[in-house]
C-alpha cells in the first residue's frame, strides 16, 4: 500500500525514507553493529541485497477499537489514503482520500 503512494497529493512532499539498510547503518543505535548484524536487522523489514527495500515517511494511524487505519503526510498532516476492510477473510480495499 505505502509503496504505491510516492508523494503527498496536498503538499507534494516525497515519502521516500531511504534505503532500509543504509538508514539503519547510519542510525546511532546501530553504529557499533557489524555489517552482517545490520543486514540481519534490515532483513526483518524485508530488505535483502537482491531486493533492497526503502522506508516510507508516511504515518500510519490506526483507529482504536476498529480495523480501520489511514495514512497521513508527515509534513502537512493531511490524510493521504484510508484502508477499509470488508471482512477478516478478504484483502483490504484501498480508498484514496480525494480532498
Amino acid at each position: 500500500m505505502t509503496e504505491e503512494i510516492k508523494s503527498c497529493p496536498h503538499c507534494k512532499v516525497d515519502f521516500d525514507g531511504g534505503d532500509i539498510y543504509e538508514s539503519l547503518r547510519a542510525h546511532h543505535l546501530y553504529k557499533d553493529k557489524t555489517d552482517e548484524e545490520v543486514r540481519e536487522i534490515a532483513s526483518n523489514y524485508g530488505w535483502s541485497p537482491e531486493t533492497p527495500r526503502r522506508f516510507s515517511r508516511l504515518i500510519t494511524v490506526k483507529i482504536q477499537g476498529t480495523r480501520q487505519q489511514y495514512y497521513q503526510c508527515p509534513d502537512c498532516k493531511e490524510d493521504v489514503a484510508r484502508i477499509k476492510y470488508r471482512s477478516p477473510f478478504e484483502e483490504p480495499d484501498t480508498i484514496v482520500v480525494q480532498i
